[in-house]
């Protein structure tokens, strides 16, 4: 099978593909029900205000502050946006 791309594990508009979030302590029987299904873990909630992604192999797809986050999505088609 092909692997998935960081960008596609990201943006693909699969029908069968599901964000999913789950409580720490209930992640290990989460995935138990999902043993015989393909399935990733791709991020984490934390206390830092950042959203950190990561690939299949731990490798860091994004790492930004929610104020450059912000900041990169109201700045798309600012001359649209009402201020």
């Amino acid at each position: 099978t092909k692997d998935i791309l960081g960008y596609e594990l990201l943006f693909s508009e699969s029908a069968s593909r599901f964000v999913v979030e789950v409580k720490k302590e209930n992640q290990p029987a989460f995935e138990a029900q999902l043993a015989n299904l393909p399935f990733g873990l791709i991020g984490c909630v934390a206390k830092d205000k950042k959203l950190i992604v990561y690939a299949k192999d731990s490798q860091e797809l994004i790492n930004l502050g929610l104020e450059e986050l912000k900041e990169a999505w109201t700045a798309t088609f600012g001359e649209f946006r009402h201020k």
